[in-house]
Parts: structure tokens; C-alpha cells; sequence
């Protein structure tokens, strides 16, 4: 979703709302400014240390990219090589969101509008703001599906899409329940320090 967000495909996110809907959302108010945490590549090596209790090594990774005068990567670099942890040397690792730090984000985006919906209430324009593209075959149009297969396939309407996506990261029961969401309006902005994070992973859920 990150590409989703920086081209403007993408400029509002969805997420459940955990206890009641008079609660201030977690996500900022208008003019909050929030930076984007996504899977990405660092360069580095790992390191191990015995742990006495479970006697077991423990790992850690030791990050090396602006080190070494590299930059950080959002696609597989040319030089990539899979390699085992106990790799002697350093080299291009696929590293989890969660993991990643500030300086390497490229995403800052400044919540507009916030409000609360059902979350069955969205629109197919909305639906198309959530960032699902539309595939044309020349003739006709459709959109992705994120259900695993046998459900797999292509959806008919932007709506479709979202539902599907949604399905894939809360589980079926979350639509058929149609919850209370907070939607989130936002704007990508150039990056800057003064942001707070939320985090996208390769599934494209979307976290404070």
C-alpha cells in the first residue's frame, strides 16, 4: 500500500474500533502527522549470543545500510543473495515492518478527516480511494481479491475488493458483523521528523 499512498491512489484507511465509538480515535485528529513503517531490505549481519536460560542462541540483527553508504530498499536489490544468519559476512536482508527504523521510511501522510461508520456503509468510491486498482481486460473491468483460493479470483466491483481484503486480514466474521470503523482521510506529505508511526506490512494491514 505504501506505492498506493506515494502515486495518490491511496488517501484513506479503515481500521476497527476497539471499545466504544466515543473514544478519541488512536490514529491522531486532523493535522496529525503520521510515518509509515513497511517491510523493507537492510543491509547488515547477524549476531548471536548463547542465552543461558533456554540455552539457545539468540539473534539480532545488526543494521549496517547507512554504514556502508547504502540506502535503504522497498524491492530486491540486483546484489541480493539469500544467505543463513551464520553467514560470516554482511549482506541484503528482508526485514519485517516492525523493525523498521524512522530514517528509513518514505512515507509521511497528515490526517485531513476523521469519522465513524459501519463498516459495510463504504462506497465503491470510496472503496477506490482505500487504493484497490482496477484491471482492464479491454473489455471489461475488475478489481483484486485477496481471499486465498478456492475463493480467489477477481472481484467485480471496488467494494468487492475492499470486502475481500478485509476478510483476508480480520477474518470472515468481521464483515458478516459489520462493525463500527474509524476512517481516516489522509494526504501524503514530503517526510519530516515531527510525525508519529503506524505500520503497513506485506498484507497490507495497517496499524498504530
Amino acid at each position: 500500500m505504501a506505492n498506493a499512498i506515494l502515486n495518490g491512489k491511496k488517501t484513506v484507511m479503515r481500521k476497527p474500533i476497539k471499545g466504544t465509538p466515543t473514544q478519541a480515535c488512536p490514529y491522531g485528529e486532523p493535522g496529525t502527522r503520521l510515518w509509515l513503517k513497511e517491510d523493507f531490505y537492510a543491509y547488515g549481519i547477524w549476531e548471536s549470543r548463547q542465552e543461558r536460560i533456554k540455552q539457545r542462541k539468540a539473534w539480532r540483527f545488526k543494521d549496517l545500510t547507512q554504514q556502508t553508504g547504502r540506502d535503504y530498499r522497498f524491492t530486491m536489490p540486483d546484489d541480493y543473495q539469500k544467505l543463513s544468519r551464520d553467514h560470516p559476512q554482511a549482506g541484503w536482508w528482508l526485514r519485517p515492518a516492525v523493525t523498521m527504523p524512522r530514517r528509513a521510511s518514505r512515507v509521511e501522510i497528515e490526517i485531513t478527516q476523521v469519522h465513524i461508520e459501519r463498516l459495510r456503509d463504504i462506497t465503491d468510491e470510496q472503496a477506490q480511494a482505500e487504493g484497490f486498482s482496477a484491471v482492464h481486460d479491454g473489455v471489461h473491468t475488475y478489481y483484486a481479491n485477496y481471499l486465498p483460493a478456492p475463493r480467489s479470483g477477481l472481484s467485480a466491483t471496488p467494494v468487492i475488493a475492499f470486502a475481500t481484503y478485509w476478510q483476508n486480514v480480520y477474518g470472515n466474521e468481521s464483515w458478516i458483523e459489520n462493525p463500527w470503523v474509524w476512517v481516516v482521510g489522509f494526504r501524503s506529505l514530503a517526510s519530516s521528523a515531527n510525525a508519529a508511526e503506524f505500520t503497513a506490512d506485506a498484507d497490507i494491514r495497517v496499524r498504530h
